[in-house]
């Protein structure tokens, strides 16, 4: 039987304006104060339906997210 791996994920911070960002899986903090032009390093997820937020440091966090599946990988 073929073993699958947890499914990994790294962000980068592109945000328009070069502001530094946090990012957010399920409300949870997973990366913050990322730089403008910065990646994080890969970090693995929880598979299946996850809410990813990026808000920017010191700007309104009442956002909804979008909802972003992860599989595994084969």
């Amino acid at each position: 039987m073929k073993e699958f791996k947890k499914p990994y994920v790294r962000f980068f911070n592109a945000d328009a304006y070069g502001r530094s960002m946090d990012f957010f899986v399920n409300g949870n903090p997973v990366a913050e104060n990322i730089p403008f032009g910065q990646f994080t390093g890969y970090m693995s997820v929880p598979e299946g339906m996850v809410n990813l937020t990026v808000s920017c440091i010191g700007c309104d966090k009442d956002n909804d997210g979008i909802d972003i599946t992860f599989d595994k990988v084969s």
